[in-house]
């Protein structure tokens, strides 16, 4: 594997800092850190040295479709995990806040959405409120037929003069 500077200087500050002591050869391997030590690499510099270290650069066995997505720079969430399994970690992370911020964007909108909705409710109500009987009767418009019918039913009203009964 062919290291440039950047990453030699950037491995000895992460191990310095997240591990301790003299830091050991750059890793030719993700299998020669232990699990503690894979995962502080991962969250250390948002995932940017894990993925200079042991992202492959022939992607053999990724799924054909994310392939694709990955020479197009159009991924989808589904990416993700098998971008992480190929170790492209700060990519992943990359997506992964992509993700979080249309999920913010999309509850935003609908709370703001929401919020609009009960404002007419309110305003219609109180215009609703402002009207006295009569004119909340002649608002309400004519009873439909068969609630007209129902009600004579009810009542026991023939549209008849009681003597005619």
């Amino acid at each position: 594997m062919n290291y440039t500077a950047q990453d030699a200087e950037d491995w000895s500050r992460f191990w310095r800092s997240e591990v301790g002591g003299t830091p050991p050869a750059i890793p030719t391997d993700e299998r020669q850190l232990n699990i503690t030590q894979k995962e502080q690499l991962r969250g250390w510099d948002s995932g940017r040295l894990h993925q200079r270290l042991f992202a492959s650069r022939k992607p053999e066995g990724m799924p054909a479709e994310t392939f694709a997505h990955h020479l197009t720079g159009a991924y989808v969430p589904e990416d993700i995990p098998v971008l992480r399994e190929f170790g492209y970690e700060a990519k992943a992370q990359e997506l992964e806040a992509q993700v979080r911020e249309a999920e913010r964007i999309i509850m935003e909108n609908k709370i703001a959405e929401s919020a609009q909705r009960n404002a007419e409710n309110e305003k219609r109500l109180a215009a609703w409120q402002k009207l006295t009987p009569q004119q909340k009767l002649a608002a309400a418009g004519p009873l439909p037929p068969d609630v007209i019918a129902r009600n004579r039913a009810q009542f026991g009203l023939t549209g008849k003069p009681s003597w005619e009964q």
